[in-house]
């Protein structure tokens, strides 16, 4: 049963696109849906369930590198 729901819209350079990020409470699986429009304009999905801890702390610490060398490459300086 999933018990909690997030949703995200960002804007990449690519065009926006919505992140459906859901936990089940039974499980502790994390179902992560990827919205996407194509060039026609239909919706593509794409689901990724994560049932291991240590995927879920790759995604976030990779996430988290690749944010510090993006706000270093603009100049700001990062304290952490």
């Amino acid at each position: 049963m999933i018990n909690h729901s997030y949703n995200i819209t960002l804007h990449p350079k690519e065009g926006k696109i919505n992140l459906q990020v859901q936990v089940d409470n039974e499980s502790g699986d994390i179902k992560l849906s990827v919205f996407v429009n194509n060039k026609k304009g239909d919706i593509i999905k794409s689901v990724f369930t994560l049932d291991s801890d240590m995927d879920s702390k790759t995604v976030i610490e990779t996430l988290r590198w690749a944010r510090l060398k993006s706000l270093k490459a603009k100049g700001f300086k990062v304290v952490m």
